[in-house]
């Protein structure tokens, strides 16, 4: 895998990781509401979807 490549699916996840945690946050501050609680689980796939990538 090029650097390139590699740098670019870091920068992916840790968008993804920040994502989620900000829907995290704004879950416990105000409930868990919708579409929030929706996103949250999209993020969670979006990291899922990511993480076989790093292996190859």
């Amino acid at each position: 895998m090029s650097e390139t490549v590699s740098n670019v699916l870091i920068e992916a996840i840790n968008d993804e990781y920040k994502a989620r945690a900000t829907y995290r946050h704004v879950i416990r501050k105000f409930g868990e509401i919708r579409p929030f609680i929706n996103i949250v689980e999209a993020e969670s796939r979006h990291i899922e979807a990511l993480l076989p990538l790093f292996q190859k």
